[in-house]
């Protein structure tokens, strides 16, 4: 029985390290569409002069989600050491502004996503580090592998540094991934890249 999931994202972490937030804020879509490659939300404004401007606020993002035996899914917080089994981590840069629409906050801005998808094959991992990742593959604890994705972002230096296929978790393709996020960010500023604010995420203001 598939199960659709409404992440929950938990902000002011770093890349290569999550923790909790007292606030959650939950994506414009499910995780089934940032795998897809497609927006977590939709466009939210067109045609501004200096967009980047906007959008003061910046933080990293990282969201676990583990499958059981019949493929439900489920959010795994971060800080807990699962158990072997499936599961995939959303690694994320955004940089945004909030705004509040009817009842809900949202994140407007633009982010650089991480994808992985793992079958682990010990208990206790830490899955919310890449760093970490990266030991586990070593000690042959884990497989899987590696997606790149932006959201209001484009230029086509930016695509070029976007693997077209998946990267298998190994050492070499997190220095790859590492590399890349570097390179998108400093393009973030580049007159040639495009910037257009999406809906990244909201939670409900009563929160």
């Amino acid at each position: 029985m598939k199960t659709k999931l409404t992440l929950l994202l938990i902000a002011f972490v770093c890349l290569t390290s999550c923790s909790s937030s007292q606030k959650y804020f939950q994506p414009c879509a499910s995780y089934k569409d940032f795998v897809s490659h497609l927006d977590a939300g939709y466009v939210y404004e067109k045609g501004l002069q200096n967009p980047l401007e906007k959008l003061a606020l910046q933080n990293n993002d990282c969201t676990i989600v583990s499958f059981d035996e019949k493929g439900n899914d489920f959010l795994a917080l971060p800080g807990h050491r699962p158990k072997k089994g499936r599961y995939m981590v959303f690694y994320e840069y955004l940089k945004y502004f909030l705004k509040e629409e009817d009842n809900q906050i949202y994140k407007i801005g633009i982010a650089i996503r991480v994808i992985a998808k793992i079958q682990t094959n010990s208990n206790g991992i830490d899955l919310s580090s890449m760093s970490a990742l990266g030991e586990a593959y070593k000690k042959s604890k884990l497989t899987g592998a590696y997606t790149i994705s932006v959201v209001g972002i484009e230029s086509q230096e930016i695509s070029n540094l976007i693997p077209v296929f998946p990267l298998r978790i190994n050492e070499d393709s997190q220095k790859i991934i590492e590399e890349n996020i570097a390179k998108i960010k400093n393009l973030i500023y580049d007159e040639a890249t495009t910037i257009t604010p999406n809906k990244i995420s909201k939670r409900s203001s009563s929160l």
